[in-house]
Parts: structure tokens; sequence; C-alpha cells
């Protein structure tokens, strides 16, 4: 019976090419979609210089075109454009500086404030970035302008003054530690990062074993063939077995391409050494273990389904559910969660799917295995659910 899904499986290229594909393909995209949309979409920054004024400390002197010289310099790159003074309508602009009347005076003052109006088109995905590069700039040309200040007063009272021990008195020593409070290096930071992306990855290998298990058992219902299979000397359990091995057939291929598609992703960002052949090694057993998990749920769920359709529907919500759960990784630390949040989420299988590859990134050997026996704990009590609820009578009534 595992030769004829197996035989199934192999005409079904349809099937063949999105488990392959779809891992192998989206991360890739996602990486051409992260680089070359973006620096495709220019942003467009307007200064405009409302002052003529001039202003002086000692020395040194500034004026409203400076300044603008000096935010265009900082802002411009080659997806931010920068134009001083621009004609027309200025609603096509990110960002737009008002650099007001009395800026220079004000800026190199000892008693008043300078203001710049900054006005920023929330409709914009890169208005904020670009807006914050702008503060960053004036920030920076504000401290130098309090350092000359400082210099300034120091000169007329005869007091030696240190200026950055007046504007920055306080200043951080990082140092970086892992959960059990090690010293940690930079790159355990990135790799930590990596295991979060790694866990979100896996949404894209849930859907081709969920699509043919729905389909091999609720399909092959609705299309009178599985009618026919059940009437032959095969038992149920034999015609069970050959479908969930087929199904994880299907696993391998995925994780066969959901490595390679992880592996193209970094690199195609230049990222390639937050991987390393122990992690792949692990993400693909995770997602080996993830495919097989979610076998053993689907199959359940479908063999009670009236229709395709609603076996169809059923299944998209546990992936759903599984694509949550990926998602939420990305930003979410599930162990730190509050109980009563946190023990609901562990009843989840792809909750410790998720963990599993996050805790062997941490050093916690002991949890991976402990999260890798559930989901196999896990599969075993869901897999002999299925053969209980394949129930040949039940199944051909709804036909």
């Amino acid at each position: 019976m595992l030769w004829k899904e197996l035989l199934d499986l192999a005409r079904d290229r349809r099937t063949l090419a999105v488990t392959a594909l779809l891992p192998l393909v989206s991360m890739p995209l996602l990486a051409v979609t992260m680089t070359f949309f973006s620096s495709q979409q220019v942003s467009r920054v307007a200064v405009l210089t409302m002052d003529d004024t001039l202003g002086c400390i000692g020395d040194f002197c500034i004026n409203s075109t400076m300044v603008a010289d000096t935010i265009k310099q900082s802002v411009s790159s080659g997806d931010v454009l920068v134009e001083i003074n621009p004609p027309g309508n200025l609603t096509d602009y990110d960002v737009v500086v008002v650099i007001l009347e009395g800026f220079s005076e004000n800026l190199t003052s000892l008693d008043r404030v300078a203001y710049v109006r900054l006005i920023k088109n929330v409709g914009s995905s890169k208005a904020e970035m670009v807006y914050q590069n702008i503060l960053a700039t004036l920030r920076g040309l504000g401290r130098e302008l309090a350092k000359l200040k400082l210099e300034e007063l120091a000169n007329l009272s005869g007091v030696e003054v240190l200026p950055d021990s007046i504007l920055d008195p306080v200043r951080e020593v990082r140092v970086l530690v892992t959960p059990t409070g090690q010293p940690a290096e930079e790159r355990e930071e990135f790799r930590i990062w990596t295991a979060r992306f790694l866990a979100f990855a896996l949404a894209f290998i849930v859907m081709p074993p969920t699509v043919f298990i729905t389909d091999s058992i609720a399909g092959e219902r609705d299309r009178k063939t599985l009618e026919t299979l059940l009437t032959t000397p095969i038992s149920r359990s034999t015609l069970l077995t050959g479908k969930i091995l087929a199904s994880n057939v299907l696993g391998i291929i995925a994780a066969a391409a959901d490595v390679a598609g992880v592996v193209i992703f970094f690199k195609m960002l230049g990222a390639y050494m937050l991987i390393d052949p122990s992690l792949l090694l692990v993400h693909a057993v995770d997602v080996a273990l993830t495919i097989f998990v979610t076998s053993t749920i689907i199959i359940p769920v479908v063999s009670r389904a009236d229709t395709a359709r609603s076996a169809q529907s059923m299944a998209t919500l546990v992936t759903t559910l599984a694509i949550l759960i990926f998602f939420t990784m990305l930003s979410v630390d599930i162990p730190r969660l509050p109980v009563h949040i946190r023990y609901p989420l562990y009843l989840v299988p792809y909750t410790h799917s998720a963990l599993l590859i996050y805790n062997y990134v941490l050093g916690y050997n002991l949890q991976v295995m402990v999260h890798a026996g559930i989901l196999l704990a896990l599969s075993a009590v869901l897999l002999v659910l299925s053969y209980r609820l394949f129930n040949s009578e039940k199944i051909i009534a709804k036909t």
C-alpha cells in the first residue's frame, strides 16, 4: 500500500512541486522582496530654508544653507533623495524639513532655542526611517553647537571645561549575556535572531502535507476512490500507514527544500555567517517533526469531515494556528510569558516546534530533547487516535 501511495504521490506533480518549491522559493523570494522592492522605492525629502540670518559662536558661523547641506549630505543615499527649496507641490515628499526664520541666531545664542518644523507623510512606508535619520542629524548638529557654546562660556569664565562631561555625563558599557548569565558575543545575539527566523520559516512547510492528507482522504472519498480501496482486502491500518508514510516523504522533501531556501535567503542578504551545519541539521529535524505532527493532527480532523470542502476548512484552521505560533516567535519570548498564557500555548504542538530550534541556539540541549520528545509523544498519541477514528464503515457512510 505504501508503494501505491508513493506512486500516486510521484504522479501528483503539483503536490511535489508545491512541496519542493514553496519552501525553496519562498525564502529567496522574501529576500528579494525585502531588498529589491525596498531599493526601488525612493524616499523624497524637501528642505525649505526660511531663515536668512547668520549665527556665530566665536569664530564659527552658521546659516540655514549650511544646515540644509548638512541634512542633505547625512540623509542622502541611493534610495533617499534630498532636495533643497524645491519648487512645486510638497505633498509628493515623505518628509519636509522647514528651517524656520531666526533659526541660525537662535541656534548660536545662549538663551534661546532653535526650532525646525518636520512634516512627515504618514502614508509613506519609508517616512519614519527617513524622519529618524533627519532627527539624528539635527541632534548631532545640536550637540556640536552645544560643545562650542560650552567652550565659549569656559573661555569667558576662565574655567576649564570638558564639554562631554556636561553633555554626556553618563555612558554605558555594553555587556552581552546569555539567559543563564554567561558572557555572550554579538554573534550569539545574531544566532538567536536567526533561531527566531527559522521558527518563522516553519510556516512555509505546514501547508503541503496538510493539502496532501486532506486530498488523499477527503478528496479520494468524494471521488469514490477511497470507497473502492476500503472494500479491498487491504486493512484500514495498512491503508492509513501508507498515507502517513507518503506524507512524511513529502516532509523529507520539504525539509531539504526549506534548508536550501534558508541558506539562499541568508546568502542573498549577505548574512550566511549566522548559520552553521549543526543549526541547519537541527532545523531539518525540526521541519520533519513538524510535518509528522501536522499529518497526525490532520488525519483525525479530515476523517470525520462530511465533505472535502469542510475537511479543507478544518485543515485550514490547523495550519492557521501553526502560522500564528511561528509568527509570534519573531517578537515574543514564549518561555517568558505569564503562566496563564504560556501553559495553554504548550498544549499546541507547534509551540514545541518553535521552541526546539530556539533552545538549541541558546545551548539548552535538555530543553531541545524535551521539546522533540513532546512532539514525538504527541504524534504517537495522535497516530493511535487516527487509527481508531479511521473507521471504514463510517467513512463509507459519508461517501
